[in-house]
């Protein structure tokens, strides 16, 4: 457990993984994305690992986040930068331009069917 606290009204960045939360990040390259969002106020504590956080409503997460998942804000900046979200029933969701190469691979007792796409 983190030895991080935070007190009902402090300012924290979210911590986000794009690789594995792709509705949030939409960024081609997800080792060049932005690994903390925000700033978000801290609305509730709950208990000593978890706390509940004010989102914006396009923010498609749970606001409640682990302590773990959290930074302090020690200064407050003019740029809050939020999550992306990705619509893909949206008709202007970016489609690939061609497929370039298909092949099955087996993932745990798996077939998963992946496609290197040109975009």
């Amino acid at each position: 457990m983190s030895d991080r606290s935070f007190q009902v009204g402090d300012w924290v960045y979210l911590k986000v993984q794009p690789y594995k939360q792709t509705t949030i990040s939409s960024q081609p390259y997800h080792k060049l994305a932005a690994k903390f969002y925000g700033l978000f106020q801290v609305t509730k504590r709950i208990g000593s690992a978890a706390y509940t956080l004010l989102l914006p409503a396009s923010v498609k997460i749970h606001p409640t986040i682990h302590v773990s998942l959290l930074k302090k804000c020690h200064a407050i900046h003019d740029y809050i930068s939020y999550p992306p979200v990705v619509d893909i029933t949206n008709p202007q969701c970016l489609e690939p331009e061609l497929v370039l190469q298909r092949r099955i691979v087996k993932k745990r007792n798996k077939v998963v069917a992946q496609k290197l796409v040109k975009w």
